[in-house]
């Protein structure tokens, strides 16, 4: 259990820090988002294993809980990066006709 906690908490430090450096004007809007998820998430998380637990007891709850890993692990995967990188080409500038010697 010490090992569980030592983990979230370090994790959590890292997502701040994460957080921290982003855009220095939207750092309290972007903490604020991530705080309300991360409590909705728990209270999610314990609603259902408390629904798991009394519907199915302590096998309900570790299947719940190897779905929920599986799915948070398919979220978190890396996504493959295209192989070329798509370049814009700059817009043409046209120059002004030279003026007319008189």
């Amino acid at each position: 259990m010490l090992v569980l906690d030592i983990g979230v908490q370090g994790l959590q430090v890292l997502n701040q820090s994460t957080i921290y450096e982003l855009v220095s004007d939207a750092r309290s809007r972007i903490t604020g988002v991530y705080m309300t998820t991360y409590f909705v998430g728990g209270a999610i998380g314990s609603a259902g294993g408390s629904f798991a637990y009394e519907h199915g007891h302590w096998r309900a709850v570790c299947i719940v809980g190897v779905c929920m890993g599986c799915l948070a692990a398919g979220i978190a995967l890396p996504r493959p990066k295209p192989s070329t990188p798509v370049v814009v080409a700059p817009a043409p500038t046209t120059a002004p006709a030279p003026a007319a010697m008189m």
